[in-house]
């Protein structure tokens, strides 16, 4: 059995597929879905914990062997600082938030 990608989801190419399309090069712009992992602090974390975790992380995802591990799972590393990261949360929530409430998805389900 063969299978023939047709697009990724990302708003990018992937670097392990680069001759497959985005889907909004497929003709369907704004449809974009991406996984993501994200390291979360408590809310009260004093600035100064939350920036030492945040530098020591950057410098962690730096490292070749982490680099080359992360690209081989075909996925990029953002080493957002904590602003950037709540922001890109926060319209993660808005964006999911009108799909789940189109598909009548209550919480626990």
């Amino acid at each position: 059995m063969h299978l023939r990608a047709l697009g990724v989801t990302a708003s990018k190419r992937s670097g392990e597929l680069p001759d497959v399309p985005t889907i909004a090069e497929s003709g369907l712009p704004g449809d974009e879905s991406t996984s993501w992992v994200l390291l979360l602090a408590p809310a009260n974390l004093p600035p100064p914990i939350l920036y030492k975790l945040h530098m020591e992380t950057v410098k962690m995802l730096a490292l070749p062997d982490v680099k080359e591990r992360v690209a081989r799972l075909g996925a990029d590393i953002i080493a957002n600082n904590p602003a950037e990261a709540r922001k890109y949360v926060m319209s993660e929530m808005q964006k999911w938030s009108k799909t789940v409430r189109a598909a009548g998805i209550k919480s626990g389900q």
